[in-house]
């Protein structure tokens, strides 16, 4: 009883502040913690233990504080500038880097935030979560996968960025807008 009234306390105490200070992320966490209140209630510890992955996963698509998903993007797209401009380089593929953009002779490939990898990350990232915890697998095995996992979608679309550069300078060929894109 405790620490339901602790939760749901803490739950009302996060909504006012989330209505004072018109923070929808305040809000969102207001809510996440009166669920895991209720769960409490409903059937403590057990009860809980068997809603975590469900509750982990509603915790997931509660965007970070202080637009942190924005500099994710910018971060992931800048990366993405960046190694793909080092693996033309070796490549021989002329090329100049202004910000976010491309520069081949007479053209320039924009890499925005679908190019960037972002949407992939994000969903792969959620999907992999989802099957670890379906799957009950360790917290250890679960991090190593989400690991695993971001760092194979941002090589693809690393090879995606590169090979359209590549095949936009060698043959004149866009994949990178349009249909094929």
């Amino acid at each position: 009883a405790t620490v339901t009234a602790l939760l749901l306390a803490t739950s009302f105490f996060l909504l006012a502040a989330a209505t004072v200070f018109w923070s929808p992320w305040l809000g969102s966490i207001a809510a996440f913690i009166g669920l895991t209140g209720i769960v409490w209630w409903r059937g403590g510890k057990p009860l809980l233990k068997s809603m975590l992955p469900a509750l982990i996963l509603l915790l997931v698509i509660i965007p970070p504080p202080l637009a942190a998903d924005t500099r994710l993007i910018q971060h992931l797209r800048v990366l993405a500038v960046d190694w793909s401009s080092r693996l033309l380089d070796i490549l021989g593929v002329t090329h100049a880097l202004s910000g976010n953009v491309i520069e081949l002779p007479g053209q320039k490939l924009l890499v925005d935030e679908a190019c960037s990898g972002i949407n992939s990350v994000l969903i792969t990232l959620a999907g992999c979560l989802f099957y670890g915890l379906w799957r009950r697998r360790p917290a250890f095995h679960i991090l190593v996968c989400l690991a695993s996992t971001l760092s194979f979608v941002l090589l693809g679309n690393l090879a995606r960025i590169t090979l359209g550069a590549w095949l936009k300078f060698r043959y004149s060929i866009d994949i990178l807008s349009g249909q094929s894109h």
